[in-house]
């Protein structure tokens, strides 16, 4: 007597066959890719929960309250980071491998959207062969979980599950302020429904309700660190400045990205083969307009530079219409022109991510040079590495000098830092973190404040360490 039948086994074997293909794109190359201060700071709360008790983000410690209170950032992606660490501790890789957990989340949802709408292994297949969606599922970073709820937010609205879908997108609120685009999603499934009840929105006002109230003892802070802190680094990064600003940081965005993007000509070729087609399906209309009102907000209306923020939010939508498009009116060059890009995107995906093993880092060098359980003041990303140490970003001694008004001698007396780190982001293309007039400025304060330790190689960048010399 079988356990299973020949379709439960094929559907076993399938399954089991795509989270193995998806475990082996991800997992093997979490340690040789590098980490990033937003990784690190977004692990930070949950680290100093498990080992002091507090919610702080120690790298932006001396910044208000920063050191044992965390607003700057919506706290759900934070609050699941607990979970890694405890159990593998805090470095690159347990930051990292989150993110893993939810990507497979997210393609159980595509299985179970695909299943709902005749494309159970297509529509998660061409989300797993996607080099944009891998690439977002191997950082710590918020996105993945955005991608995830909105898959989920659309799974409960296209099954009439109200409270579900409020419960779904109430979550992606809680994630990220592009979690309102889920918000907005679900509406544009509950339109073409002709049908929208209260429950959806009991749903979504519950868990951001109980967040709220978690800040009404301490506004003043939540109001410094998510406004005021925000509003100082958009504007430090140009990314407020209205529409044309806008544009122009969406037109440098595709450039910077485009070496990823033309991997996906075939499939926007078949997206856009399937446009004219789609005449009287309702859940391929309904995926146009939230593709459609998505991008125009992305464009328009949110502030960033970065095609995480598009790839959580429109490539579900553009995968599952072209997954729709293809199954319903399926010929030999559609088929060719399908396989050809997921094998594209699958190669493309594995070679990216081996590149990123050839980054070398002298740990052993600088554990030698900086003494354990010192204050440094240098890259965030060391925090992930020394954690024995308390590092706080090198931007911090600036946002002190322009957000509290004080000088530097007074940030720096309060941060009492034993060394300072220099790397290239310091003087590059983040050169709005000196905290001196010009790089000539920083050179002559290092010469006259601290001594030269030596210099090692972290996170793929030469690092240049000194101890400073306190007054």
């Amino acid at each position: 007597m079988t356990l299973l039948t020949a379709p439960g086994r094929k559907t076993a074997i399938t399954v089991l066959g795509g989270i193995s293909l998806y475990l082996v794109l991800t997992v093997p190359f979490l340690h040789g890719m590098p980490v990033t201060t937003d990784e690190v700071q977004f692990a930070e709360p949950a680290y100093n929960f498990i080992k002091f008790g507090h919610f702080g983000t120690t790298s932006l410690t001396g910044l208000y309250n920063f050191q044992y209170r965390t607003y700057w950032q919506h706290p759900l992606y934070l609050m699941l980071m607990y979970f890694p660490i405890r159990v593998f501790g805090f470095s690159s890789w347990s930051i990292k491998i989150l993110s893993v957990a939810i990507g497979l989340a997210a393609l159980f949802g595509a299985y179970r959207i695909g299943r709902k709408l005749g494309v159970p292994y297509l529509f998660p297949a061409m989300m797993t062969l996607n080099v944009l969606f891998i690439f977002l599922a191997k950082i710590g970073r918020m996105e993945i979980l955005t991608l995830c709820l909105s898959l989920g937010t659309l799974y409960y609205a296209l099954d009439k599950r109200y409270f579900a879908a409020g419960i779904a997108s109430s979550l992606a609120l809680l994630t990220h302020p592009t979690g309102i685009f889920t918000v907005i999603n679900a509406l544009i499934v509950f339109w073409y429904h002709r049908r929208i009840e209260s429950r959806y929105f009991l749903g979504l006002a519950l868990p951001v309700g109980l967040a709220f109230i978690f800040i009404l003892g301490d506004l003043k802070e939540f109001w410094r660190q998510y406004f005021h802190v925000q509003k100082y680094l958009y504007n430090a990064r140009d990314l407020f400045g209205g529409p044309y600003i806008q544009a122009e940081n969406f037109v440098s965005l595709i450039k910077r990205a485009s070496t990823w993007l033309k991997w996906q000509v075939p499939v926007a070729a078949l997206f856009l083969w399937g446009i004219p087609q789609n005449n009287k399906d309702m859940v391929q209309k309904a995926a146009l307009a939230i593709l459609a009102v998505n991008l125009a907000g992305l464009v328009l209306v949110v502030p960033n530079k970065y095609i995480n923020y598009y790839t959580a939010l429109l490539l579900p939508y553009f995968l599952l219409f072209t997954a729709l498009a293809v199954s319903r009116r399926r010929s030999v060059p559609v088929i060719t022109v399908l396989i050809v890009g997921l094998v594209l995107n699958g190669l493309v995906g594995i070679k990216a991510a081996a590149s990123f093993g050839q980054n070398k880092n002298d740990m052993l060098k600088i554990q030698l040079l900086v003494e354990p359980g010192s204050t440094v003041l240098g890259p965030v990303t060391l925090g992930a590495a020394i954690d024995d140490h308390r590092v706080v970003g090198f931007h911090v001694v600036r946002m002190i000098m322009d957000l509290e008004k004080k000088t530097v001698d007074e940030a720096l007396k309060e941060l009492n830092p034993d060394y300072i780190i220099i790397d290239s982001s310091v003087t590059g293309e983040q050169s709005w973190r000196l905290f001196t007039l010009s790089e000539e400025g920083l050179a002559e304060f290092l010469k006259k404040n601290t001594v030269f330790c030596g210099q090692a190689q972290f996170n793929g960048d030469e690092i240049f360490i000194f101890r400073y010399m306190k007054n």
